[in-house]
């Protein structure tokens, strides 16, 4: 399959699995095959540590291709995201994507769907080595064109140069439970520099506190039911949380866990939920990133309710902090 067929693929409307599998395998040898990328090496697998969480390394970077739902839904959303825009404005698309690891996987098929006079692609990446890789990429792949600037910067920190033509703010820097990565650092610290009506993908991360209810039958599907929501990134919750010195500081929120929520609270879990953009969607257990996350079971079944308290803390190792409330 060459990338306009693998293309086609991930934009379809329907789901079909064994095509889905066979054209993302098909799109991973044919980036590892131009790209030359040696994922073998201590360099190449090292992680970077910042102040707002972790970069991975260009080999676990570039396998996140293989979470084949999450591949679709972010192609499939930034196409339509693209398409819907092209009927509003002259001039080309221009797409800011944060955190491209080597192959800039989600944006890189739009180029056998649109010309270089619709769609530019300014890429920000802080791996020397990914940006290294995804240079010569797109060079053997003759779709440079389509670059309008690969830049190596931490974008959580990063000040945009004509922010103003930015249309769509593109970053899937995550994992499940918003932990470990600075995807929330980094939309924090982008969107407020952008226009109001910019699309942002993913649209929104919902996190949930909930359970796992497990089938009598193992044909039967597990169940994720969330109790309330605890936590959303999307536009309007970043531009309430900015603060003057642009620190990341969410409020401390306590809920009540009811008798009934008790009884389940061995299977207690933060659940993600990600609407990438329009109608594509992650729900919890779908992808990698949207994998529940166990939190601390409660000894408190016999009780009538369990006030718990939990926060999203950023810095080097973000994630949503968890606590019985004495």
């Amino acid at each position: 399959m060459d990338l306009h067929q693998i293309t086609q693929v991930l934009i379809a409307d329907d789901l079909d699995f064994a095509k889905l599998q066979q054209a993302v395998l098909a799109y991973r040898q044919l980036l590892t095959q131009q790209n030359q990328l040696i994922s073998s090496t201590e360099e190449s697998r090292a992680d970077i540590e910042l102040d707002t969480g972790k970069a991975i390394g260009t080999t676990w970077a570039a396998l996140c291709i293989d979470d084949l739902v999450r591949t679709k839904r972010f192609v499939k959303g930034l196409y339509e995201a693209v398409s819907q825009l092209l009927y509003k404005k002259e001039g080309p698309i221009v797409i800011l994507y944060a955190g491209t690891g080597p192959f800039a996987t989600l944006a890189l098929p739009l180029t056998t769907l649109f010309r270089e006079n619709q769609i530019q692609i300014r890429a920000l990446e802080i791996n020397p080595i990914s940006c290294q890789y995804l240079r010569r990429l797109i060079v053997s792949l003759h779709v440079e064109g389509y670059f309008e600037s690969i830049e190596q910067v931490d974008a959580s920190t990063y000040s945009i140069p004509k922010a103003e033509t930015i249309d769509i703010l593109l970053s899937e820097t995550m994992q499940r439970g918003l932990e470990k990565e600075p995807q929330v650092a980094i939309m924090c610290n982008l969107v407020p520099q952008l226009r109001h009506e910019i699309l942002m993908i993913p649209e929104s991360i919902q996190l949930s506190v909930g359970t796992i209810l497990y089938p009598d039958e193992p044909a039967q599907p597990v169940i994720y039911q969330p109790f309330f929501s605890v936590f959303q990134l999307d536009k309007e919750c970043i531009r309430k949380q900015q603060r003057s010195d642009g620190a990341l500081a969410f409020p401390t929120q306590q809920y009540k866990l009811s008798a009934p929520q008790l009884a389940h609270s061995k299977n207690l879990v933060l659940l993600t939920h990600i609407s990438v953009f329009g109608r594509e969607k992650l729900t919890p257990g779908e992808s990698g990133i949207t994998l529940p996350v166990k939190l601390p079971s409660l000894q408190h079944q016999g009780e009538k309710e369990v006030i718990i308290e939990l926060v999203y803390e950023g810095g080097k190792d973000p994630g949503m902090r968890f606590r019985e409330v004495i």
